[in-house]
């Protein structure tokens, strides 16, 4: 199929973010779609970690930032930003290519030109914590552009403020084609009047692995990330009792990061858990695939541990914040396998026990309701597939 296709807003470093863009550049492959680039916040770390697929790797358009840019930031950015906005206008008026830009983002900026479809990846990132400024920002080029747009798989909002309303829904709202991977995601975005479809996280499109029964039992904590958070002694202090008390169980505990600042953060842990194996890389998909296929159990803070390791039947508990993690483990576990880790406590570890002695019993319940996630995960490639059709026949 002859359509250039652009993934934007990718996170390079995170474990996660990688199985996301691998399972998508699978979909596009099976479409017949080669002609495709990856805009991502670290290409070299996207390459060891998405593996052998067919892509190119650049640098977002907009330098990475934490939230919202500051004032500073603002001042650094504007005039690039506006030169941008600029040469799109003059692209769409005349067909004319005009980079204003420092040459390092020429390339990336091209891109936006030659592509006929730009999808921005899936994720939780349209979201207050993380800002919604850098990712509008390629929405709003892709608009002036005249491109095709796709959201894909995405958790998003909630949307408040008169400000994040008014321009997410203006935004959003000129989305050709929006697919979400939590029913909580749609509730945010009828409540701005854009519509969307339902289905559930690309990774798990990602092909399944045979797991096995073990006792060993697979962790990746995080710290608190964000001022409404706080990794303080008491956080910590569970985590090191839950360690305790899976090794007095007779399992194996390895900690597994999947950003960075895991490792960092696990350096944090080392001494309250002696017990424990700390793996040291960031691992790519495939290789913490390897290692929850053949693990009895997960306790993850973050999502993508979770749905890789479902994807081998192996069964979990959800230690995390957002209700994303909630929502899996009500789905694929039942009622009862997640909390708030700022809410965690002993009658928590005892929940997480008594999960980890059923675990052979969950992993066949496990299975069996990843097959059918997956089979909603299919549905991002489908519809993907039917919106083509629509646009290359010129219909809407």
């Amino acid at each position: 199929m002859g359509v250039r296709v652009l993934l934007a807003n990718s996170h390079s470093t995170n474990t996660g973010d990688a199985a996301i863009v691998a399972a998508m550049l699978d979909d596009l492959e099976g479409l017949g779609i080669e002609a495709i680039t990856v805009h991502c916040s670290d290409p070299s770390w996207s390459l060891r970690l998405v593996g052998n697929r067919k892509a190119a790797f650049r640098k977002y358009l907009v330098e990475p930032f934490e939230a919202s840019p500051g004032p500073m930031q603002c001042a650094r950015l504007a005039p690039l930003l506006c030169l941008n906005i600029f040469s799109a206008f003059i692209y769409r008026v005349s067909g004319k290519k005009i980079f204003l830009c420092p040459d390092d983002y020429r390339k990336s900026l091209a891109d936006l030109f030659d592509s006929d479809i730009i999808i921005s990846v899936g994720g939780g990132f349209l979201h207050p914590e993380y800002g919604f400024f850098r990712p509008y920002y390629d929405f709003l080029l892709a608009r002036i552009l005249g491109k095709r747009t796709v959201i894909y798989a995405q958790s998003m909002g909630p949307f408040s403020g008169f400000w994040v309303r008014t321009i997410s829904k203006l935004l959003l709202g000129s989305v050709d084609l929006i697919m979400l991977r939590d029913a909580k995601s749609m509730e945010h975005l009828e409540d701005l009047g854009v519509s969307s479809h339902l289905t559930a996280d690309a990774a798990f499109g990602l092909r399944m692995r045979e797991g096995k029964d073990s006792r060993m039992v697979v962790m990746c904590p995080r710290r608190w990330t964000y001022s409404a958070r706080d990794s303080g002694p008491k956080y910590l202090g569970m985590l090191a009792m839950l360690g305790r008390r899976l090794s007095e169980e007779g399992a194996r505990i390895v900690v597994i990061p999947t950003t960075p600042e895991d490792i960092a953060f696990h350096e944090t842990l080392k001494p309250l858990m002696p017990q424990a194996e700390f793996v040291a890389e960031v691992q790519s998909p495939e290789q913490m695939s390897e290692r929850l296929a053949s693990s009895g159990f997960v306790i993850s803070s973050r999502m993508h541990p979770i749905v890789l390791g479902s994807l081998c039947g192996t069964p979990f508990f959800a230690l995390g914040w957002e209700y994303k993690a909630k929502e899996l483990a009500d789905t694929l576990c039942g009622p009862g396998f997640s909390e708030s880790a700022e809410l965690a406590d002993g009658k928590t570890i005892d929940t997480i026990i008594k999960a980890w002695r059923q675990r052979k019993a969950l992993r066949k319940r496990v299975g069996e309701r990843t097959a059918l996630v997956q089979k909603k995960a299919g549905e991002n490639a489908r519809l993907l597939a039917e919106h083509l059709e629509k646009w290359d026949a010129g219909t809407q």
